[in-house]
């Protein structure tokens, strides 16, 4: 379960660096919106893809193995989320658009920066969507749905099947 866990966080800080050298790149240097919202949506798809394909890839493992749990694999993505339900607390609670908490905030949710952005900023406290609460449980459900389609599209092998597999 752990290791799970540390794949989701892996991948997020992965898109996280990603998307903030696509927004330094393209913002600063080259000065052009376009390509930037271009390259954040594919880091988007790319990160949902990756999670999705973690979670198809478990939910086929779980099945071969006999030990299908769909609770783990919504536990598993919502333990994963924690971060930025803390980050989105302390944002709130700060009351403050520009600090620490909105750069980590910013940060952390640079995946989704093409959902939340609201004219070119990420996070104000005077135009807060509901997509920055929602957006805490896209992935849960998208790893859990992925879980289970692994699950139901994965068939068991006969013993037969299994030694030839093992053999060659």
């Amino acid at each position: 379960m752990i290791k799970n866990v540390k794949k989701l966080l892996l991948a997020r800080v992965f898109c996280a660096v990603i998307a903030l050298f696509a927004l330094n790149l393209f913002s600063f240097v080259f000065s052009n919106k376009f390509i930037f919202v271009i390259f954040t949506a594919l880091v988007m798809l790319i990160y949902m893809f990756y999670i999705s394909s973690i979670a198809f890839e478990n939910g086929a493992k779980d099945k071969r193995y006999n030990r299908v749990k769909p609770f783990k694999a919504v536990c598993e993505s919502l333990i994963s989320e924690i971060p930025a339900a803390l980050l989105l607390v302390w944002l709130l609670l700060s009351r403050s658009s520009f600090d620490v908490a909105g750069f980590f905030y910013d940060l952390w949710q640079a995946p989704f920066w093409l959902l939340l952005s609201v004219d070119n900023v990420i996070f104000n406290l005077e135009k807060v969507t509901p997509l920055h609460f929602l957006v805490l449980f896209f992935i849960p459900v998208l790893y859990s749905v992925s879980y289970l389609v692994g699950v139901k599209t994965t068939k068991l092998l006969t013993p037969a099947e299994t030694n030839k597999e093992l053999k060659g």
